[in-house]
Protein backbone atom coordinates (compact mmCIF):
# COMPACT_ATOMS: atom_id res chain seq x y z
CA UNK A 1 0.00 0.00 0.00
CA UNK A 2 1.38 3.54 -1.12
CA UNK A 3 0.85 5.60 1.69
CA UNK A 4 1.27 9.69 1.44
CA UNK A 5 1.91 12.02 4.84
CA UNK A 6 0.58 15.44 4.32
CA UNK A 7 1.09 18.28 6.89
CA UNK A 8 -1.44 20.59 7.85
CA UNK A 9 -1.20 24.18 7.66
CA UNK A 10 -0.94 26.40 10.87
CA UNK A 11 -1.26 29.68 9.51
CA UNK A 12 -2.69 31.76 6.22
CA UNK A 13 -0.98 35.12 5.45
CA UNK A 14 -4.40 36.59 4.44
CA UNK A 15 -3.44 39.73 2.27
CA UNK A 16 -0.81 37.15 0.05
CA UNK A 17 -2.73 34.04 0.83
CA UNK A 18 0.34 32.29 1.33
CA UNK A 19 0.69 29.09 3.69
CA UNK A 20 2.93 28.50 6.56
CA UNK A 21 3.66 25.44 6.68
CA UNK A 22 6.15 24.96 9.53
CA UNK A 23 4.65 24.66 12.75
CA UNK A 24 5.21 27.40 15.46
CA UNK A 25 8.27 26.41 17.00
CA UNK A 26 7.94 23.57 19.65
CA UNK A 27 4.75 22.20 18.46
CA UNK A 28 5.10 19.01 16.53
CA UNK A 29 3.60 19.25 12.98
CA UNK A 30 0.30 17.47 12.39
CA UNK A 31 0.65 14.53 10.06
CA UNK A 32 -2.36 12.89 8.50
CA UNK A 33 -1.62 9.45 6.34
CA UNK A 34 -3.47 9.07 3.77
CA UNK A 35 -4.16 5.92 1.54
CA UNK A 36 -3.61 6.90 -2.00
CA UNK A 37 -3.38 3.47 -3.37
CA UNK A 38 -5.83 3.62 -6.83
CA UNK A 39 -9.14 1.46 -5.72
CA UNK A 40 -8.80 -0.75 -8.17
CA UNK A 41 -10.95 -4.76 -8.87
CA UNK A 42 -7.48 -6.44 -9.80
CA UNK A 43 -4.30 -6.04 -8.83
CA UNK A 44 -3.29 -6.17 -12.31
CA UNK A 45 -4.89 -2.53 -13.36
CA UNK A 46 -2.60 -0.95 -10.11
CA UNK A 47 0.18 -0.99 -13.31
CA UNK A 48 -1.71 -1.41 -16.52
CA UNK A 49 -4.43 0.31 -18.02
CA UNK A 50 -8.27 -1.79 -18.01
CA UNK A 51 -11.27 -1.90 -19.29
CA UNK A 52 -14.49 -0.13 -17.05
CA UNK A 53 -18.01 -1.93 -18.14
CA UNK A 54 -20.83 0.03 -16.70
CA UNK A 55 -24.81 0.47 -18.28
CA UNK A 56 -25.32 3.77 -19.37
CA UNK A 57 -27.71 5.53 -17.20
CA UNK A 58 -30.82 5.99 -19.35
CA UNK A 59 -33.31 6.88 -16.81
CA UNK A 60 -35.71 5.35 -14.54
CA UNK A 61 -37.50 3.83 -17.30
CA UNK A 62 -35.38 3.12 -20.46
CA UNK A 63 -38.01 2.63 -23.49
CA UNK A 64 -37.07 2.02 -26.54
CA UNK A 65 -38.39 5.25 -28.71
CA UNK A 66 -39.46 3.09 -31.38
CA UNK A 67 -42.02 0.66 -29.48
CA UNK A 68 -43.18 1.23 -26.03
CA UNK A 69 -42.83 -2.59 -25.36
CA UNK A 70 -39.16 -2.73 -25.92
CA UNK A 71 -36.23 -1.59 -23.61
CA UNK A 72 -33.07 0.15 -24.47
CA UNK A 73 -29.96 -0.82 -22.56
CA UNK A 74 -26.62 0.61 -23.54
CA UNK A 75 -23.14 -1.25 -22.39
CA UNK A 76 -20.43 0.91 -22.10
CA UNK A 77 -16.19 0.70 -21.84
CA UNK A 78 -15.41 3.98 -19.93
CA UNK A 79 -11.41 2.42 -19.67
CA UNK A 80 -8.60 3.28 -21.90
CA UNK A 81 -8.50 -0.12 -23.00
CA UNK A 82 -10.49 -2.10 -25.41
CA UNK A 83 -12.74 -4.89 -23.34
CA UNK A 84 -13.22 -8.75 -24.77
CA UNK A 85 -16.41 -9.74 -25.59
CA UNK A 86 -18.57 -10.28 -22.60
CA UNK A 87 -22.14 -11.29 -21.62
CA UNK A 88 -24.89 -8.49 -20.31
CA UNK A 89 -27.72 -10.32 -18.12
CA UNK A 90 -31.09 -8.04 -17.88
CA UNK A 91 -33.50 -9.57 -15.61
CA UNK A 92 -37.13 -8.37 -14.99
CA UNK A 93 -37.46 -9.32 -11.05
CA UNK A 94 -40.42 -11.39 -10.71
CA UNK A 95 -41.23 -12.21 -14.78
CA UNK A 96 -37.93 -14.48 -14.63
CA UNK A 97 -38.81 -15.86 -18.26
CA UNK A 98 -38.02 -12.66 -19.47
CA UNK A 99 -34.15 -12.83 -17.97
CA UNK A 100 -31.96 -12.97 -20.87
CA UNK A 101 -27.99 -13.28 -21.63
CA UNK A 102 -26.88 -10.78 -24.18
CA UNK A 103 -23.42 -11.88 -25.56
CA UNK A 104 -21.76 -8.70 -25.77
CA UNK A 105 -18.76 -8.35 -28.16
CA UNK A 106 -15.58 -6.57 -27.01
CA UNK A 107 -16.18 -2.31 -26.93
CA UNK A 108 -13.41 0.13 -27.87
CA UNK A 109 -11.50 1.95 -25.22
CA UNK A 110 -12.56 5.27 -23.71
CA UNK A 111 -16.41 5.27 -24.58
CA UNK A 112 -17.10 2.19 -26.92
CA UNK A 113 -20.36 0.65 -26.12
CA UNK A 114 -23.32 -1.63 -27.65
CA UNK A 115 -26.99 -1.17 -27.66
CA UNK A 116 -28.86 -3.83 -26.65
CA UNK A 117 -32.85 -3.32 -27.05
CA UNK A 118 -35.03 -6.33 -25.50
CA UNK A 119 -39.04 -6.80 -25.56
CA UNK A 120 -40.47 -5.94 -22.03
CA UNK A 121 -42.69 -8.74 -20.48
CA UNK A 122 -46.04 -8.26 -21.33
CA UNK A 123 -47.17 -8.39 -17.79
CA UNK A 124 -45.03 -5.00 -17.44
CA UNK A 125 -48.61 -3.23 -19.78
CA UNK A 126 -50.44 -3.38 -16.55
CA UNK A 127 -48.13 -3.13 -13.61
CA UNK A 128 -45.39 -2.09 -11.90
CA UNK A 129 -41.98 -3.57 -13.74
CA UNK A 130 -38.60 -3.60 -12.09
CA UNK A 131 -35.33 -4.60 -14.15
CA UNK A 132 -31.32 -4.52 -13.80
CA UNK A 133 -28.65 -4.62 -16.40
CA UNK A 134 -25.41 -6.45 -15.42
CA UNK A 135 -22.39 -6.12 -17.85
CA UNK A 136 -19.71 -8.67 -17.62
CA UNK A 137 -21.68 -10.76 -15.24
CA UNK A 138 -19.50 -13.85 -16.11
CA UNK A 139 -16.39 -11.76 -14.80
CA UNK A 140 -14.56 -12.32 -18.23
CA UNK A 141 -13.13 -8.75 -18.46
CA UNK A 142 -10.20 -7.87 -16.46
CA UNK A 143 -11.93 -4.25 -14.58
CA UNK A 144 -10.70 -1.43 -13.31
CA UNK A 145 -14.05 -1.75 -11.31
CA UNK A 146 -16.92 -4.12 -11.18
CA UNK A 147 -18.88 -1.97 -8.53
CA UNK A 148 -20.21 0.12 -11.34
CA UNK A 149 -21.45 -2.91 -13.47
CA UNK A 150 -24.59 -3.40 -12.92
CA UNK A 151 -27.67 -0.51 -12.67
CA UNK A 152 -31.63 -1.18 -11.63
CA UNK A 153 -34.74 0.32 -11.76
CA UNK A 154 -38.51 0.44 -12.54
CA UNK A 155 -40.96 1.22 -15.49
CA UNK A 156 -44.67 2.16 -14.21
CA UNK A 157 -46.36 1.69 -17.65
CA UNK A 158 -49.97 1.49 -15.51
Amino acid sequence: MRRFALLAPFALASAACAVETSPPEGTPPIVEEVDITPKVESAFCVDHPCADLYPANLGRCPLYSRSPTRMKFIVVNGGPVSSLPSTTRITFGSYGAYDRDVPTPGLAANGGAYTIIVDAPPQCASSLCSWKVAADVNNTVTETSSSNNARSSFCDWT
